[in-house]
């Protein structure tokens, strides 16, 4: 009873479309799936890594903040 109640769960997963028997289908009917592009991974990879500069720039915003802050807080009620 356990194996028929898992049977059909998995089978209401199957997406629409997807054959009932898969492994006995006509693979010539099956669809090919989409790969998403790559062009932007790989770009990327080419880039210079940025986390130093970024590091550099959060460093300084906080600088700022912090000072915002203090000021803020020597300021006389």
């Amino acid at each position: 009873m356990r194996k028929i109640i898992v049977f059909i769960a998995l089978s209401a997963c199957a997406p629409e479309g997807f054959p009932d028997d898969p492994v006995f289908s006509d693979p010539a009917g099956l669809e090919m799936p989409r790969i998403a592009p790559l062009d932007q991974i790989v770009d990327a990879a080419g880039q210079p890594n940025a986390t130093e500069g970024a590091e550099a720039e959060l460093q300084a915003r906080g600088g700022a903040l912090r000072s915002r802050a203090d000021a803020l807080r020597a300021q006389p009620r």
